[in-house]
């Protein structure tokens, strides 16, 4: 399992293995960065799913199987298109915690993205204009999860 203080699981196989006590740690470890897009109401919400998950993932063999054939090389889309319309809240809120967090994986992304943006038609693209390729590709990533 997890360390409490690390960055919060986006998956559903990997919050299934995290307790609710655990699940709510982490939500306060970070919740000054969360507090720019959640109110206390929309995180109770958050919370309530998780544990509903949870109860649901010992509860019904389906989903349990649906969950548990999950791995870490799933993407976010499939593995939420799983639970997506029974868990919205859970699902918009990993969306955006994948966004939110920093991590390695995430600066080797923008380096990808960069030598792509700044080939040698766009070498002098100052970092300004980089930076608004950069955000119109986040844009469009995190579009896809609002309702």
């Amino acid at each position: 399992m997890a360390d409490p203080g690390s960055i919060p699981p986006v998956l559903p196989h990997e919050l299934v293995e995290l307790s609710a006590a655990d699940f709510i740690r982490k939500i306060r470890q970070h919740a000054f960065r969360l507090d720019h897009c959640y109110s206390s109401t929309q995180i109770n919400l958050v919370v309530d799913e998780h544990k509903t998950l949870i109860h649901a993932h010992r509860c019904e063999p389906v989903l349990k199987d649906d969950i548990d054939s999950l791995s870490s090389n799933s993407s976010f889309k499939d593995c939420w298109s799983l639970l997506g319309a029974r868990f919205p809240n859970l699902m918009e809120y990993c969306g955006v915690v994948a966004t939110l967090f920093p991590g390695t994986s995430t600066v080797e992304s923008d380096f990808l993205i960069m030598r792509w943006e700044k080939d040698l038609f766009r070498k002098h693209l100052s970092n300004f204009g980089l930076e608004g390729v950069m955000q119109a590709k986040q844009f469009l990533f995190i579009e896809q999860f609002q309702h």
